[in-house]
């Protein structure tokens, strides 16, 4: 499940992909689920 997470973000909000503050915030997440992976590793 985690490792899908960023596709799942990803298709969850393709259709908010032309804005800027949603693209910052999407980075954002993947930002904080790499760190929650790299935490458990």
């Amino acid at each position: 499940m985690i490792e899908n997470a960023e596709e799942y973000i990803r298709h969850e909000l393709q259709f908010e992909f032309n804005s800027e503050i949603t693209q910052k915030f999407i980075d954002a997440g993947l930002e904080i689920i790499h760190a929650c992976i790299s935490c458990r590793i």
